[in-house]
């Protein structure tokens, strides 16, 4: 039988130098990551075939698994995202689907959107973020019910702990639903981190393509800001959750 948790923070500080090495202790022989040429876990078939425990559940409604993403802009919510995502599909087979809400805010509202329509005061741009927000989630509670399905991700800053309430209310309350939540919170306080995320931004957004480079880091900035000012942290009202300390 299995133990019960209760709600868990488990806080990671991630300090990482400009070069990464591998070191095999048998052999003592130290190897460069870019030597390093990883192969997908393939799964046995048949009479020999691998527990399904082995590699993460025995794929029961309750051993499925969603990440609600968190955090300020230029903290690396997608860099995570997309990380576990490739983790999870190549080297575990286990199938996985990451539902960015920028994306769906593009796609109904356009690419070339001014800060001002983060502002959280303004009622009506509220409304069109929210609007985007559900979309997404619609889809990822979709997506989950599918056979065969194991992780979901949902990437937003997912700024408010209202914002986080709502989402893990409407997971909760599909009695089809049957998934554990956990939310991923990005806390990045390194000022040349956050600067080197932001120019990254800047250069492979869809929101700032074409833009002139000092209006595009102005912008952001200020985009940032508009965030900041209504940002709550992560805490134990979110339920089960994980903070990432400056990951680069």
């Amino acid at each position: 039988e299995r133990k019960k948790t209760s709600a868990t923070s488990v806080p990671v500080d991630i300090r990482q130098t400009s070069r990464h090495f591998l070191h095999t202790q048998s052999s003592g022989h130290t190897m460069d990551t870019s030597d390093y040429n990883p192969t997908p876990h393939v799964i046995p078939e048949g009479e020999n075939a691998t527990p399904l425990e082995v590699v993460g559940g025995d794929c029961t409604d309750t051993e499925k698994l969603i990440i609600i993403m968190c955090g300020l802009p230029a903290t690396g919510k997608t860099h995570i995202g997309n990380r576990i995502a490739r983790y999870v599909s190549f080297f575990l087979d286990i199938q996985t689907k990451i539902f960015n809400v920028g994306d769906y805010r593009r796609e109904l509202f356009g690419a070339s959107l001014p800060a001002e329509f983060f502002d959280h005061s303004n009622k009506e741009n509220m409304a069109k973020r929210e609007q985007a927000c559900n979309a997404a989630l619609g889809d990822l509670v979709d997506y989950m019910k599918q056979d065969g399905v194991r992780v979901g991700i949902l990437d937003s800053t997912n700024s408010s702990r209202t914002r986080r309430a709502h989402i893990r209310h409407v997971l909760q309350k599909d009695n089809k639903l049957k998934c554990k939540i956990i939310v991923l919170e990005s806390v990045v306080d390194k000022e040349e981190v956050i600067e080197q995320n932001i120019r990254y931004i800047k250069r492979n957004a869809p929101d700032y393509e074409g833009r002139d480079d000092k209006e595009a880091m102005a912008d952001f900035h200020k985009r940032r800001e508009m965030y900041m000012n209504v940002y709550e942290p992560v805490d134990e009202s979110d339920g089960s959750h994980i903070k990432i300390i400056n990951n680069q």
